[in-house]
């Protein structure tokens, strides 16, 4: 099919043809429109005898056969929708409706994303392509719809999607679709596309591996093991496997290897099925510097999704291998030397400009997260009876302070023991913006367990007073600063990593208990003031 071809069929309304063939079947599967519509078009809308009649003159290969035979008991109904249903219709449906993906909850690549990696790709006709977890094919139709003549390979594991791709395949013509796991697929191609499904870890395909890191990076090791000399690769991925503690070894990997040429980070709410935040890498060999493009403000908004359209697709572009705002080129080195981060918003942004800073780590002598407790286990250790074990949670930290009403806990494991706070430290959200901090006030034998996700930070007390830290954390700087090493769209979260490389701007210590002293005056200013609206509350619900 060619690009004139598929871009008249994309103009088409599908409305109408949906309607029409959805009527006509009855009560049999909404999905069997598409074997209807496939026939019909491979036709061009003339009536055989019966099914059989069909396979034969058309010469339909083994696997549609299987995907089509469910419709030979509606062959009346089908050659009914021939003479009333278009040809160039039916095609149209097969080619561009999406319902099948919705229903399915199929996160396909939007028409826009596969037109940029088809274009960072650089793909020129006659090559080999391979598109891993092809799904309904849309890279590949779109690819066509470009002009780009190749030869195309898309593999799919499930197997009514795989069976939509097929018919898909058929009608384009000069495509090959395999029913199979792409991790299993073998040779070498020119170029190579893969969007898996997101949020999967290793241990979903190989129970036994004990691997944490996400799949996203299984699937562009095996997108390297299928190029060829030469050859280009686009993976798509969450942004969180761009950053994130359990992807560090495979990012050390790639970067160590010169696998990574381009990451673009992509706007929030491109696909249909979910607001996740993602990001495309650009793979290939022998790369000793990696351009990074953000690209999350780039878009056209729309009722339910932003869309990449032709000029934003034409900025992105013209961010390639250019220093501006919005990208910038970054030696494998310098990536190693900021622990293989690849989330380009970390390095295209303006790095605050702080007087007499240091590193955070260097104030800082034991950071972790708070544990992890399931809420049917919280609800076994909480009690009403007073014992000397607390536990804080995000909720019980308001405007900067800590509720002096936390739960009590039954009895406190030693596991959980390295999550308790002590006196002084510094507690941080970890989640959300504007990041919450306070400061803890522990006395005695008293211990309290930090839950959920906080970070408790245990401060050298000889450079730092816990009150200036949480001042300056607080001050609209100190926010400002926080807010530029979250990560994410839908959900910020501040990774450990970009916390500890934080700028503190310091001062002499006597000048620091000044401004912590001044800090803590104003904030038990701030509590009795509390006291007396809630007393004040209390009064209004007494008056009638």
């Amino acid at each position: 099919m060619t690009k004139e071809e598929l871009k008249k069929l994309s103009e088409i309304d599908l409305i109408r043809i949906k309607y029409a063939l959805m009527s006509a079947i009855d009560d049999a599967p909404w999905e069997w429109i598409y074997p209807i519509a496939y026939i019909i078009a491979k036709t061009e809308g003339k009536e055989t005898k019966d099914f059989r009649s069909f396979i034969d003159e058309y010469q339909i290969e083994m696997q549609l056969y299987h995907i089509l035979a469910p419709v030979r008991d509606k062959w009346d109904t089908v050659n009914e929708l021939s003479k009333t249903c278009s040809p160039d219709a039916c095609k149209a449906l097969l080619l561009f409706d999406d319902s099948f993906s919705q229903t399915e909850r199929l996160g396909e690549t939007p028409s826009g994303l596969a037109v940029l990696a088809a274009k960072l790709m650089n793909i020129s006709s006659g090559k080999k392509v391979a598109d891993l977890c092809a799904g309904t094919i849309p890279f590949i139709r779109d690819c066509k719809a470009l002009g780009i003549d190749c030869d195309f390979l898309g593999s799919e594991i499930k197997t009514s999607i795989y069976n939509l791709a097929a018919l898909r395949a058929d009608i384009l013509g000069n495509i090959t679709v395999t029913h199979e796991d792409s991790l299993k697929l073998s040779g070498k191609y020119d170029y190579v596309f893969c969007h898996s499904v997101f949020g999967v870890k290793w241990k979903y395909y190989y129970p036994d591996c004990g691997h944490l890191a996400s799949a996203d990076w299984l699937f562009a090791q095996k997108c390297i093991e299928l190029l060829d000399n030469g050859g280009k690769a686009v993976c798509i991925m969450t942004n969180g496997s761009t950053w994130n503690q359990c992807d560090l070894k495979m990012r050390e990997k790639f970067i160590r290897s010169g696998f990574i040429e381009t990451i673009v980070a992509l706007p929030a709410k491109i696909y249909s099925n979910t607001a996740i935040s993602s990001a495309l890498m650009v793979l290939s060999k022998g790369n000793k510097e990696v351009n990074l493009i953000d690209a999350s403000n780039i878009f056209t908004s729309s009722r339910r999704t932003n869309l990449l359209l032709e000029d934003n697709i034409a900025e992105i572009l013209k961010a390639v291998g250019t220093t501006s705002p919005i990208s910038c080129i970054v030696s494998n080195e310098e990536i190693a030397a900021n622990d293989y981060e690849l989330y380009p918003e970390n390095y295209t942004k303006k790095k605050p400009d702080i007087a007499n800073a240091v590193q955070f780590s260097e104030l800082i002598t034991r950071i972790t997260r708070g544990a992890q407790i399931k809420a049917i286990e919280l609800d076994e250790l909480v009690c009403e009876t007073k014992t000397n074990t607390r536990l804080l949670m995000l909720s019980d930290m308001s405007k900067g302070i800590i509720s002096e009403k936390l739960p009590y806990l039954s009895k406190l494991e030693k596991r959980y023991e390295k999550y308790c706070a002590n006196d002084g430290n510094i507690i941080l959200s970890k989640n959300g913006y504007p990041v919450k901090t306070a400061v803890t006030s522990i006395s005695g034998k008293e211990k309290v367990l930090v839950n959920g996700n906080l970070y408790i930070i245990e401060l050298d007390r000889s450079k730092v007073e816990p009150y200036y830290l949480k001042a300056y954390f607080d001050s609209d700087k100190g926010q400002a600063q926080l807010k530029s090493i979250c990560v994410g769209v839908s959900l910020l979260n501040i990774p450990v990593e970009a916390l500890k490389k934080m700028q503190i701007p310091m001062r002499a210590m006597s000048e620091q208990k000044k401004i912590a002293d001044k800090y803590l005056k104003k904030q038990q200013e701030v509590i009795e003031l509390q006291k007396q609206l809630e007393a004040a509350e209390q009064e209004l619900k007494k008056i009638f």
